[in-house]
This record gives C-alpha cells, sequence and structure tokens, in this order.
C-alpha cells in the first residue's frame, strides 16, 4: 500500500499533528505492508504569526523516509480561520501521478477547505479522515461543519481519537458506526520518569508548552502566577515554551508590566532535545488549553513524571484520569488553588508524580496505533476496490 497524508505543515514546525505525523510515518516507512509513505502539505511556516510563506524550502525532498511533497496554495496569504488556512491548493496533478497514492489520510479536521479540494481530485482512492473535534463558536465554524461533514459522508472510515469525537460524528453528522472507528493516539515506548522529590525551600519550576495562542490559555496562566508567585513557600519560575501564535507580544508586554522577567521565561520554539531537557527541569506542568481534542502534551509531560494542571475538558477528562488536578475553565480561583496545592504540598506532587507515570505506561505505544491504522487502511482499500 501507498499512504500520502494531507496536513497543512511539517518540519521545521513541529506542532501536535505535526508530531502525530512524525510518529506514525516512522512506523509505516518500516512496515513491509506499506510500500511508500508521503505527505503534501505547503511552504508556509506556523512558527510565525499569521504563518508566513517559505520559498527557501524544497518543492520535494525525503525525511526520515517520508516523501514530502510542498505546494502552494492558490492565495499568497493565508486566510486564517482559528490560525489554520482553509484555503485550496493549486491544481496536483503531478503529485498523484508521481507518488500513486492507494490510500490518502487527511489529519486535520481544521484544514477542511483544503482537505475537501483534494478529496474532489483524488476520488479514485481509499480515503481515511482523523477527524479532532473542536467545538469553535462563532458563524466561522459554520463553513468548516458544513465541509467537514460532506467529508465525512464520502470518506472510507473516519478515525476519532475521543468519545467526544465519536458521539460529535455519529450525532451531529449522522454517520453510522460502522464507518467510525475510535483509536487514541500513541506514547513513546519508555519508563517514565518519576518527578525528583524537591526539599522545603527549593526552588520548582512550572513548564507550559504550547502554541502562544488564545486557545493555549498561556496569558492566563501568568495571570494567576503573577498573582501569587510571592507568596509561594519557596522561589517558584515560569517557563513558556512554544512558537507564536499571535499572543507572544501581549504576554511579552504583561511580563514587562508586571515586573516578572526574572521569574516568567519565554523560549520560544525548540527543538525536541531541548523539550526534552525542559520536561526533565521542570516540577509541574500546567497547560489552560480552552480547546483540546486529545492532550498529547499532557502525556508527554506525564513521560517525564510531571503532575499536570488543565481546564477540564471532555477529550482531556477521558485521557487524563489520574496524576492531574482539573479544573473548571470558568473559574480561575480553581487553578489558583491547585497550583498553590502543587508547589506547597511536596507529598501530593510526588503522588501524583508516580500517578502519572502510572497512567503514561497504561497508554498505547506509537507501534499499536500504527499496527491498528494499517488494518483500516487495508480495510478501506478493499471496500473501495469492491
Amino acid at each position: 500500500m501507498r499512504i500520502l497524508f494531507i496536513a497543512p505543515s511539517y518540519k521545521p514546525y513541529l506542532g501536535g499533528v505535526e508530531r502525530v505525523l512524525e510518529q506514525i510515518s516512522q512506523r509505516l516507512v518500516n512496515n513491509d505492508k506499506i510500500a511508500d509513505v508521503g505527505l503534501l502539505t505547503t511552504k508556509f511556516d506556523f512558527n510565525k504569526h499569521p504563518p508566513k510563506l517559505r520559498r527557501d524550502l524544497p518543492d520535494y525532498e525525503i525525511i526520515d523516509g517520508l516523501k514530502v511533497y510542498r505546494r502552494r496554495f492558490f492565495l499568497k496569504k493565508l486566510p486564517l480561520f482559528y490560525h489554520l488556512p482553509a484555503g485550496i491548493f493549486t491544481p496536483l496533478n503531478d503529485v498523484f501521478k508521481d507518488f500513486r497514492p492507494d490510500v490518502i489520510h487527511f489529519l486535520f479536521s481544521e484544514w477542511y477547505g483544503a482537505n475537501y479540494f483534494i478529496y474532489r481530485q483524488s476520488r479514485d482512492c481509499a480515503h481515511i479522515f482523523t477527524y479532532f473535534y473542536h467545538p469553535f463558536p462563532g458563524w466561522q465554524s459554520l463553513p468548516m461543519r458544513l465541509l467537514n461533514r460532506r467529508l465525512c459522508d464520502r470518506v472510507d472510515y473516519v478515525h476519532v481519537v475521543s468519545d467526544q469525537a465519536e458521539k460529535h460524528v455519529k450525532n451531529d453528522f449522522g454517520l453510522p458506526a460502522a464507518r467510525i472507528k475510535q483509536l487514541p493516539l500513541g506514547v513513546a515506548e519508555h519508563k517514565p520518569i518519576i518527578a525528583k522529590s524537591v526539599k522545603n525551600g527549593e526552588a520548582l519550576t512550572i513548564l507550559s508548552v504550547g502554541r502562544l495562542s488564545w486557545s493555549k490559555g498561556q496569558l492566563e496562566l501568568v495571570k494567576i502566577f503573577a498573582r501569587q508567585y510571592q507568596d509561594f513557600n519557596r522561589p517558584v519560575r515560569l517557563v513558556l515554551v512554544g512558537g507564536d501564535g499571535g499572543m507572544r507580544a501581549i504576554i511579552e508586554d504583561f511580563i514587562k508590566d508586571n515586573s516578572l522577567e526574572q521569574v516568567v521565561e519565554m523560549t520560544g520554539f525548540v527543538d525536541q532535545i531541548k523539550l526534552e531537557e525542559l520536561y526533565r527541569q521542570a516540577d509541574i506542568f500546567c497547560l489552560l488549553s480552552q480547546v483540546e481534542a486529545y492532550g498529547l502534551a499532557f502525556l508527554e509531560a506525564m513521560s517525564f513524571g510531571l503532575p499536570v494542571i488543565a481546564y477540564d475538558l471532555a477529550a482531556v477528562h477521558q485521557v487524563l484520569t489520574e496524576g492531574a488536578v482539573l479544573v473548571d475553565p470558568k473559574d480561575a480561583t480553581q487553578t489558583e488553588a491547585a497550583l498553590r496545592q502543587l508547589v506547597t504540598n511536596d507529598k501530593l506532587r510526588l503522588k501524583l508524580s508516580r500517578a502519572a507515570g502510572d497512567l503514561f505506561t497504561r497508554q498505547p505505544t506509537w507501534d499499536e496505533v500504527a499496527d491498528e491504522l494499517i488494518l483500516l487502511y487495508q480495510q478501506a482499500l478493499s471496500n473501495n476496490r469492491n
């Protein structure tokens, strides 16, 4: 089988979807049942806000065995819906002719315009659509809902990662259960690290990893931190990791206006080696996402033994069954109390660290996820040929 993924970006940018693509494609490349693995993407750099065209990126390259085709958008500047492009590609016949895909796998439901455009040019292939449910408000959700529903109706199978997404596809889109496959995302195969025991008075580090945007809640986290860091029983620093999603300048201004430069650090985008170093140095992980389709960043933090503070969203609630303190997104006092507890209570922090490690070990590995996807590809291809 020849599998072609569809996603708006890839390396050098490495966000959540790109990490999923990296892990799955590496397993498929090394599987005897898969003849070739490719990716159709753009030349836009999502480390910038708004995303900027990278003309220096090649039209074609191979990254870790993955054949990457980069094509122009019809528009030179991206019209953004939720910081993501909803435009269309230029004609893609050359890509399909060169790669000859058997199965096309759409990885990003917010990329609804491009996804549907590509589907209409590739009807001879089998199609899988990974639907990450993001309940965005406002009129801009209408075209996304319309085109995603049409795509769900037409692809062979819809892959979902949570009960919430499965319920939405069944109830709102009317898709039969036989065409829905719920398969959670995977984790790396390694033994989780239990967080170090910190003695009274020693400094702690709170880590937050995610694109600096409204939906990830870093500004709210900095505000909560600013209100109480001086009252903690030990020195505490907050480290924000991630590229600019439109909020960096606002957060920087708040840090400067409140004289937080010595206790709040913004690293920008970092590579995987540096990210793992920051995880090992941290004691608490806090990400106040307003919208979350699964919560891969939380599991990544738990693999380093970090207790987690997060908003109690449906998808997050399903994944973080232990090792975390889930708080009401509408009640900032709950977040303040959770942060204060984990900073000041060493025994509780260590207890949640152990629970986080236990939860991590029970997650499916990326190898297991890839094997299940291969079975789904085979079934879709068989249905398509019949």
